[in-house]
């Protein structure tokens, strides 16, 4: 844990390669630990080998099946190797696991990215198991919206409008949704938004 600590302290400093050979020593006392593991498989992706970041990860989940931060772990290098349809699996897998709101996200970013179909499910399971939670919502509502689907989107933004703790973005964004569709309540919500930005 320490040199896990030693190489994140690196890293904001930009000396990758001691930020590698500390990351090293972490893997060398717990070739199982996530942290070490995903900080290696930065560095990887950072290189010239970022394929290796793939292999690395992939042996790590191998070894550690059942931990849903492996294969999180997973889903962000493939991610950031432009597999979004592999991705969306391992987020799935991470989301069995442990569910996560993040993992939900991420599952559901993949899914849009990858073109798949239905690609809010994820959230839209979410959001079913944990209704009060505004934050679930919001990435539920932003994700409806970027698929355009807009009725689904305005309920979502309604739900959260009808809170006095809406903020800015929400009521800002049911505006312009309003806006978009014709809607005469267009205008006053869009006073409502920037009387909370001003």
């Amino acid at each position: 844990k320490a040199w896990v600590e030693v190489a994140r302290l690196q890293l904001a400093l930009n000396q990758g390669h001691l930020a590698r050979a500390s990351a090293e020593k972490a893997e060398a006392i717990d070739r199982d630990s996530v942290e070490a593991v995903g900080l290696l498989a930065w560095l990887d992706l950072q290189g010239t080998n970022r394929e290796a970041a793939l292999e690395r990860v992939l042996a790590l989940v191998n070894r550690k099946p059942g931990d849903a931060r492996a294969a999180a772990l997973e889903g962000d290098v493939r991610m950031a190797l432009g597999q979004p349809r592999e991705a969306a699996r391992a987020f799935e897998r991470a989301m069995i696991l442990s569910p996560d709101l993040q993992n939900a996200a991420r599952q559901s970013t993949a899914m849009r990215e990858a073109g798949m179909a239905n690609a809010e499910a994820p959230l839209a399971r979410w959001v079913a198991g944990t209704p009060e939670d505004p934050k679930a919502r919001v990435l539920l509502a932003e994700a409806y919206q970027l698929a355009g689907r807009r009725d689904k989107a305005i309920e979502q933004y309604e739900r959260l409008a009808a809170h006095r703790s809406a903020g800015f973005a929400v009521l800002n964004n049911l505006a312009w949704l309003y806006y978009e569709g014709g809607d005469d309540r267009a205008e006053a919500m869009a006073r409502r938004a920037y009387d909370l930005a001003s």
